[in-house]
């Protein structure tokens, strides 16, 4: 799974503009925008795990 979609992530976020207003959090603005990067590269992550691994029958995904 993980081989199909990094090269995909990596086009993307090589080819991505990122504009990052950090926040008083103390991390600055380069720890937000790897923050920020790491939860869509999860979320991607997930959502094949969800959709090749079968975890969604048919009528779950509306599907019939």
């Amino acid at each position: 799974m993980l081989p199909d979609i990094a090269p995909v992530l990596a086009d993307a976020l090589a080819k991505a503009k990122l504009v990052t207003i950090a926040s008083g959090g103390g991390g600055g603005a380069a720890e937000s925008a790897l923050s920020n990067i790491s939860s869509v590269i999860q979320t991607v992550l997930a959502a094949q795990l969800v959709t090749k691994g079968g975890l969604l029958s048919a009528t779950e995904d509306g599907q019939q």
